[in-house]
């Protein structure tokens, strides 16, 4: 059996300006995107149930986990919030020393599964309820994929003024 990764958040912070809260955090261990709700058929009760599988809904409760240690105790935000995610993937040992360097400074980019929409969707969902009420106060998205011999997730949100 497959023993699942621990991840860990590694330093965050909640800061405090005249134009509002910033929260950043990074989370240790590879990226994982939100995969698909499945669907099965109950054929003793003859009804179809939906479910999350279970390695998507561990990766959000972590997150959400580490957020809410960071944001306990304050109210959640309401207003238009900006999120800036980067998402650091591990280097294939298989690879030669040449392109394992490429991948280290940014000239290969990783165009691997898991696809960043889905990456960062897993992410807004975790901080649902969390950090705001609802992911469609994310007006404003950044999501990047990039290599690294630290696999992580670095996460900032950012409460954007609103006339």
């Amino acid at each position: 059996m497959k023993r699942r990764q621990q991840r860990r958040v590694e330093a965050g912070a909640v800061q405090q300006t005249e134009t509002g809260a910033t929260i950043s955090f990074t989370v240790l261990g590879p990226p994982v995107g939100k995969a698909r709700a499945r669907i099965v058929y109950r054929e003793a009760m003859g009804i179809y149930k939906g479910y999350t599988p279970d390695k998507t809904r561990a990766v959000e409760g972590e997150i959400g986990y580490m957020a809410k240690g960071l944001w306990d105790g304050k109210p959640l935000l309401e207003g238009p919030v900006a999120l800036m995610v980067k998402f650091y993937f591990p280097i294939p040992r298989s690879w030669s020393q040449k392109r394992q360097m490429l991948a280290l400074n940014g000239e290969l980019l990783p165009i691997v599964k898991p696809d960043v929409d889905n990456c960062v969707k897993l992410v807004k969902d975790a901080l649902s309820m969390i950090v705001w009420r609802n992911d469609a106060q994310v007006v404003l998205v950044t999501g990047a994929k990039f290599y690294s011999d630290r696999p992580r997730t670095e996460i900032v949100v950012k409460v954007l003024e609103h006339p």
